[in-house]
């Protein structure tokens, strides 16, 4: 039986990572996490871009706004090391133009700029509320985040 992680042994023998090896149970993990079978059957859950168009529902909000929005719901402590991953996500999904931006004067008369949600992005957040499938929801979060769809 060939070892299906000698790929990746011998990609990390020319890095940094040379010195790596791996334990029988870490490889057993590594195996079966990135399995067809595991990946297509372990539920998806809510993603931050998701998070992030369904904050936009209710209107303009902005990025401070969003991340408030999300960490409300997601009632998460670790997210607070995912807000510059926000600002990156909130570029990505105007590039795809599932959101829009416009500058617009905040109570103080400073410049903010606001998000606002597409028809696209209203779109995706349809098919995502009436995907019957874990694979159909991992395909949606996959294009959200930048992937391979």
């Amino acid at each position: 039986m060939s070892d299906p992680l000698k790929g990746l042994k011998k990609a990390m023998d020319g890095t940094v990572f040379r010195e790596v090896r791996f334990s029988d149970k870490q490889a057993r993990n590594i195996i079966k996490e990135t399995s067809a079978s595991y990946i297509v059957n372990k539920p998806v859950e809510e993603s931050m871009a998701i998070l992030l168009l369904q904050s936009l529902e209710s209107g303009p909000l902005s990025g401070y706004s969003i991340f408030k929005a999300i960490r409300h719901k997601r009632e998460a402590v670790d997210l607070e090391a995912q807000e510059g991953q926000l600002y990156i996500l909130l570029h990505r999904l105007e590039q795809k133009r599932l959101i829009g931006s416009q500058w617009q004067k905040d109570e103080n008369g400073e410049q903010v700029k606001e998000y606002i949600l597409m028809k696209k992005g209203t779109r995706i957040l349809m098919k995502w509320e009436k995907a019957d499938d874990q694979a159909e929801r991992r395909s949606l979060q996959l294009h959200l985040e930048g992937g391979l769809v």
